[in-house]
Protein backbone atom coordinates (compact mmCIF):
# COMPACT_ATOMS: atom_id res chain seq x y z
CA UNK A 1 0.00 0.00 0.00
CA UNK A 2 1.24 3.42 -0.80
CA UNK A 3 1.53 6.10 0.98
CA UNK A 4 0.05 9.65 0.26
CA UNK A 5 2.19 12.61 -0.68
CA UNK A 6 0.86 16.33 1.22
CA UNK A 7 2.64 19.25 0.29
CA UNK A 8 1.87 22.26 2.79
CA UNK A 9 3.07 25.01 0.07
CA UNK A 10 3.08 28.53 0.75
CA UNK A 11 1.70 30.48 -2.44
CA UNK A 12 3.82 33.78 -3.30
CA UNK A 13 2.36 34.99 -6.76
CA UNK A 14 3.30 38.66 -5.63
CA UNK A 15 5.76 40.56 -7.79
CA UNK A 16 8.69 41.61 -5.57
CA UNK A 17 9.61 45.53 -5.30
CA UNK A 18 13.29 45.92 -4.26
CA UNK A 19 14.84 49.30 -6.63
CA UNK A 20 12.39 48.72 -9.50
CA UNK A 21 9.32 46.57 -10.08
CA UNK A 22 8.99 42.97 -10.92
CA UNK A 23 6.51 40.90 -13.14
CA UNK A 24 7.58 37.43 -11.07
CA UNK A 25 6.66 35.85 -8.27
CA UNK A 26 7.91 32.37 -6.66
CA UNK A 27 6.23 29.03 -5.24
CA UNK A 28 7.61 27.97 -1.86
CA UNK A 29 6.71 24.83 -0.36
CA UNK A 30 7.54 22.10 1.89
CA UNK A 31 6.59 17.74 1.35
CA UNK A 32 5.02 16.09 3.79
CA UNK A 33 3.33 12.37 4.60
CA UNK A 34 -0.06 11.83 6.04
CA UNK A 35 1.99 12.25 9.96
CA UNK A 36 3.22 15.15 8.65
CA UNK A 37 6.89 13.89 8.49
CA UNK A 38 9.50 15.69 6.36
CA UNK A 39 9.87 13.97 2.89
CA UNK A 40 13.24 14.83 0.94
CA UNK A 41 14.10 13.69 -2.29
CA UNK A 42 10.84 14.47 -3.80
CA UNK A 43 10.45 15.05 -7.51
CA UNK A 44 8.44 18.30 -7.68
CA UNK A 45 7.04 19.64 -10.94
CA UNK A 46 5.23 23.41 -11.99
CA UNK A 47 3.11 23.38 -15.28
CA UNK A 48 2.39 26.32 -16.49
CA UNK A 49 -1.37 26.03 -17.57
CA UNK A 50 -1.65 28.38 -20.10
CA UNK A 51 1.98 27.27 -21.76
CA UNK A 52 2.91 23.64 -21.00
CA UNK A 53 6.24 25.06 -19.63
CA UNK A 54 7.82 22.60 -16.97
CA UNK A 55 10.22 22.99 -14.42
CA UNK A 56 11.24 20.43 -11.95
CA UNK A 57 13.42 20.30 -8.91
CA UNK A 58 13.73 17.97 -5.96
CA UNK A 59 12.98 19.10 -2.57
CA UNK A 60 15.58 19.22 0.06
CA UNK A 61 16.49 17.02 3.92
CA UNK A 62 14.13 19.79 5.18
CA UNK A 63 11.15 18.52 2.40
CA UNK A 64 11.27 22.26 1.17
CA UNK A 65 11.62 23.22 -2.58
CA UNK A 66 11.09 26.49 -4.53
CA UNK A 67 10.79 28.05 -8.11
CA UNK A 68 11.54 31.76 -8.99
CA UNK A 69 10.99 33.94 -11.17
CA UNK A 70 7.99 32.92 -12.01
CA UNK A 71 5.47 34.92 -14.83
CA UNK A 72 1.69 35.47 -13.58
CA UNK A 73 -0.28 32.35 -14.94
CA UNK A 74 -1.62 29.21 -13.28
CA UNK A 75 -0.17 26.53 -12.51
CA UNK A 76 -0.27 22.81 -11.27
CA UNK A 77 2.29 20.88 -9.46
CA UNK A 78 2.94 17.47 -9.36
CA UNK A 79 5.17 15.76 -6.45
CA UNK A 80 6.06 11.81 -6.81
CA UNK A 81 8.61 9.95 -4.97
CA UNK A 82 8.97 6.23 -5.10
CA UNK A 83 6.65 4.21 -2.49
CA UNK A 84 4.44 7.01 -2.12
CA UNK A 85 1.04 7.58 -4.33
CA UNK A 86 0.79 11.08 -5.75
CA UNK A 87 -3.32 10.83 -6.30
CA UNK A 88 -5.09 12.93 -3.90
Amino acid sequence: MKRHLLCAALLIMLGRTLCAQSNTGAVVGQVLDPQKALVPGASITITNVGTHETQTTKSNKDGTFSFEALPPATYTITIEKDGFDSRM
